[in-house]
């Protein structure tokens, strides 16, 4: 499964239908390496911080 394949699932799951926009991707899923359940990923910017991909 692709990265965008993820996030339109995802989507499709946590996000009701007349809050979706169409413009592109609906959810960002940032990826790391290893699990970190201490920090807070707020942002695309602390995302990267963090070794997302």
């Amino acid at each position: 499964i692709t990265l965008a394949q993820l996030e339109h699932v995802l989507a499709d799951l946590l996000i009701q239908n007349d809050h979706i926009r169409e413009v592109g991707r609906r959810v960002r899923v940032p990826l790391v390496e290893q699990l970190s359940l201490a920090l807070d990923i707020d942002t695309e910017d602390e995302a990267l911080s963090c070794g997302a991909s």
